[in-house]
């Protein structure tokens, strides 16, 4: 739990400094979490914490495993969201730049590019 809070909470903090999604967000988010459990449960046995940490994780990589072998058929997935991720991991920042002018600013580099941008519409 504290690992998906960090990483919207961290992730919308990196968006108002002008910094997108990048592949490093996932590995050092966990890093922090992990920091932030044995700080927090310094107190307590170190080997229950490390079990819960290790517990917490197989259960995140698993879920994640899970997921990724379910086709989203939902229309809200299949448009909203699709668009919107791969906007993010193109550069998109939502807390900066509009969806419509990022469209267009992508519009305008695949032109440039001559290739013709196929839009979901």
């Amino acid at each position: 739990m504290i690992e998906i809070v960090a990483i919207l909470l961290i992730t919308t903090l990196l968006f108002l400094v002008g910094i997108t999604v990048t592949r490093w967000h996932l590995p050092i988010i966990t890093i922090i979490a992990i920091a932030e459990c044995m700080l927090f449960y310094k107190k307590d046995n170190w080997k229950i914490n490390i079990i819960a940490i290790v517990l917490g994780m197989l259960l995140f990589v698993g879920t994640t495993f899970i997921e990724g072998k379910i086709y989203d058929f939902t229309a809200d997935g299949n448009t909203y969201h699709k668009l919107a991720i791969g906007s993010m991991k193109n550069g998109w920042n939502p807390a900066y730049e509009d969806s419509k002018d990022f469209k267009k600013r992508m519009e305008m580099y695949l032109i440039h590019q001559k290739i013709t941008l196929i839009h979901y519409g």
